[in-house]
């Protein structure tokens, strides 16, 4: 994955937990991927600038997750990102992150519903159950007369 991806994806993985459009197991396995993938690039790369300000967020995202599984990602994220780029911005919120704490799990919304459009639409022309207006007719428009002559 290259490192445009990676940020993308966190961003994704971000936008899908607030829209709890996917469970929180399916989360921390795409988690996971990027997490490993940012190691890997961490590894060829260890001084390349973007990483900490990268690193950062995937921390955040495993701490609003409210599993215990995720909140050991959290600490060991948090914990990564201080050792290896203790002088950066990232790694003081890192610090303060860690130092803080985490706040007790809490019962987290249900997932959303499935994408609506997914059923079939219903037959415009029907008419509708109970509706006071009548379904719509077609008729032929008559012809437009022809304007006078000057």
């Amino acid at each position: 994955m290259s490192g445009l991806a990676i940020r993308m994806r966190i961003d994704v993985l971000g936008w899908r937990y607030h829209a709890r459009s996917e469970s929180d197991d399916n989360l921390l396995h795409d988690a996971g991927d990027v997490e490993t993938a940012l190691h890997l690039w961490f590894g060829r790369y260890p001084h390349d600038t973007w990483l900490s300000p990268t690193a950062f967020p995937l921390a955040q995202l495993y701490a609003v997750i409210q599993t215990p599984v995720a909140r050991v990602r959290a600490g060991a994220a948090f914990r990564f990102v201080d050792a290896s780029f203790g002088a950066t911005h990232d790694a003081h919120l890192a610090r303060l992150r860690i130092a803080q704490g985490f706040p007790a799990l809490h019962a987290e919304s249900p997932l959303a519903s499935p994408t609506p459009g997914t059923s079939p639409l219903p037959d415009a022309s029907a008419p509708v159950a109970g509706s006071p207006v009548p379904a719509p007719r077609t008729t032929a428009s008559p012809p437009p007369t022809p304007s006078p002559r000057r």
